[in-house]
């Protein structure tokens, strides 16, 4: 196996710090114990037909938290195509992705119902709780 080069340390150190502001960003990703996270979590594509091989949909329902979101959807796509699904419950919100690819995230631009989800990625979708 090859070393990695000072491009490649440099690459995984933005991704890594990327993924750390998503994770502070809410707090979906702190729920305290297993109860909350089996009480909050569920995998809404599992099963079904709109399940696509190498992507994995998570949401996790905030409904009741003191939190900017109402509900985050994640989906890790960690197959080598970009990949189209319906994510009914993840219709307006916010988008926001990391692509192995590139250091920079993606534009956050809010995401309709059904969307093409970038190779080798994962993106942060949280539907804004309404005032």
């Amino acid at each position: 196996m090859d070393q990695p080069s000072c491009a490649d340390i440099g690459l995984a150190n933005q991704r890594y710090l990327e993924l750390l502001r998503i994770a502070s960003s809410t707090s979906a990703f702190s729920l305290g114990d297993a109860e909350a996270v089996a009480d909050r979590v569920s995998f809404p594509l599992s099963g079904t037909e709109s399940e696509a091989p190498g992507v994995i949909t998570m949401r996790t329902d905030l409904d009741g938290l003191d939190d900017a979101f109402e509900s985050v959807t994640v989906v890790f796509n960690a197959s080598p195509e970009a990949t189209s699904q319906t994510v009914s419950e993840a219709a307006g919100s916010v988008r926001r992705c990391i692509r192995s690819s590139r250091a920079r995230p993606m534009r956050r631009s809010r995401t309709r119902a059904s969307t093409t989800r970038p190779a080798r990625s994962l993106c942060r979708l949280g539907r804004w709780r309404c005032s």
